[in-house]
């Protein structure tokens, strides 16, 4: 069950996700990353691979509720998967949905806006 405010995101059988995600992804629409770690279970697993909307720097506002994919604050040459918890004038604050084993804002604190990467979509 999703807990009130969180966004679905859809997960595709790898067949489902066929045409429309390859196109997007071949054409640089979408980007993909795969899923180390259990922070943000039950929603995602280590091993999955989720696909992703770019955003721009200084481009739309992310929802709270959505799942971002952001420059790890910590190691730069990283990226990691959490949610979006609030948005904030200076920055975004993140949280894993497993908060035991996620390392999030409330470690690292509040994110600059320009390290979010992009919006998941999907999950395969």
């Amino acid at each position: 069950m999703l807990t009130p405010g969180l966004q679905q995101v859809k997960k595709y059988r790898l067949k489902r996700a066929g045409i429309r995600s390859l196109f997007l992804l071949i054409t640089g629409f979408r980007k993909h990353c795969r899923v180390e770690g259990n922070s943000m279970l039950p929603t995602l697993r280590s091993g999955d691979l989720v696909i992703y909307k770019p955003i721009k720097p200084g481009g739309t506002k992310p929802t709270p509720g959505s799942i971002g994919v952001i420059k790890d604050p910590i190691n730069t040459s990283s990226l990691i998967v959490k949610r979006i918890h609030k948005t904030h004038s200076q920055g975004i604050e993140l949280r894993g949905d497993n908060e035991t084993m996620s390392s999030d804002s409330r470690q690292f604190g509040i994110v600059n806006i320009n390290n979010l990467c992009g919006i998941v979509e999907g999950i395969i």
